[in-house]
């Protein structure tokens, strides 16, 4: 084989590569971020961030505790319009939705988490105040979910085994 021909193949091989984990990334651009606990107002929120080109669709909201365990919840509301939310809901692209978490939901508790599941299975996680640790494994728990689209690493909602 013809060196210009292998050169010519292993650039075509990296830009596939990266062609593919660039739509890959862009199709799921969502951040969880400003975890706030609220002990005054009963109530923690925080943000998602669709940055995708796209709307999303959030299928469940879970909350983790700090022996791990993760719970859905059912009972969430917009922080900014103060509105219940229905699950699943869509977040449109480029927008940024602060939800919050309905006081007596769970019982209160000095650290714990948060994480979004979309309607693909994906998992993205807050830490919040959850230990180091913790925090580290649910943060690799949603790297691994990312990369299978939700196959692996996080509990699924909408389809549990």
């Amino acid at each position: 084989m013809d060196y210009k021909l292998a050169i010519s193949l292993i650039s075509l091989f990296f830009s596939a590569v990266a062609l593919y984990f660039t739509f890959k990334k862009d199709a799921h651009r969502l951040r969880l971020t400003s975890f706030e606990s609220m002990p005054k107002k009963y109530r923690d929120h925080f943000s998602i961030n669709n940055d995708s080109s796209f709307p999303v669709r959030v299928s469940a909201v879970g909350h983790i505790d700090s022996r791990g365990k993760l719970t859905w919840i059912k009972k969430t509301f917009e922080v900014t319009k103060n509105t219940r939310i229905e699950l699943p809901h869509t977040i449109e692209p480029r927008t940024t939705l602060r939800l919050g978490i309905v006081s007596g939901v769970l019982p209160t508790q000095k650290h714990h988490g948060y994480c979004v599941q979309l309607d693909c299975g994906r998992t993205f996680y807050t830490s919040g105040n959850l230990p180091t640790k913790l925090a580290l494994t649910n943060k690799l728990k949603g790297l691994l979910s990312r990369l299978t689209s939700g196959k692996y690493g996080s509990p699924n909602y909408l389809y549990p085994e």
